[in-house]
This record gives C-alpha cells, structure tokens and sequence, in this order.
C-alpha cells in the first residue's frame, strides 16, 4: 500500500508527531509512504498567517530537519518502509 499524502500536528488540522504518523502508517500496511505537509504560504510577510492550514515559514527548516531525522531512525528499523519527504502547496 501507498499513501503519500499525509498531515501531522504542525500543519494546525491533524494530530501527531512525524513520527507517530510513520509509524501509524507502517503499521495499517503502507510500505511507501509520504509526509506532505501544507507548504508556508512564503508569499506572505507574516510568518504564519492561516494557523489552521499550513505550517509557518519558520517552521519549515525544523519540518525538513525532524523528516530527516525520523527517516534516518526508521530506515534502519524498518528496511521495508520507503519514506519520503514533501509538502502539499497551493499555487
């Protein structure tokens, strides 16, 4: 199974650590799976105008650092678990 659009606590409208959500989904059957996370809205001087809808600007950094740091853990725990990494943006 695929699921490659996921959502996790710091988009404002799912619950869970990146990790958590991995590992949720690892455990449903997903073997290839995706966090995508509500991209910034960067266009926008304010650093997190739409609390409920995306992530803030200063947030992303922190997403891509946590993303990796989970991947990393999880790639050697569960060699079956394609994990990558992206966001949900609306043009």
């Amino acid at each position: 199974m695929i699921d490659l659009h996921t959502h996790h606590a710091r988009c404002g409208h799912a619950a869970g650590t990146l990790e958590e959500v991995a590992r949720d989904a690892f455990a449903a059957g997903i073997r290839v799976f995706g966090w995508s996370d509500h991209a910034p809205l960067f266009a926008d001087p304010r650093d997190h105008p739409e609390p409920v809808t995306q992530m803030a600007c200063s947030q992303c950094d922190g997403y891509i650092l946590v993303s990796l740091g989970v991947w990393r853990r999880l790639e050697t725990e569960m060699a079956c678990f394609d994990i990558r990494i992206g966001v949900e943006a609306d043009l």
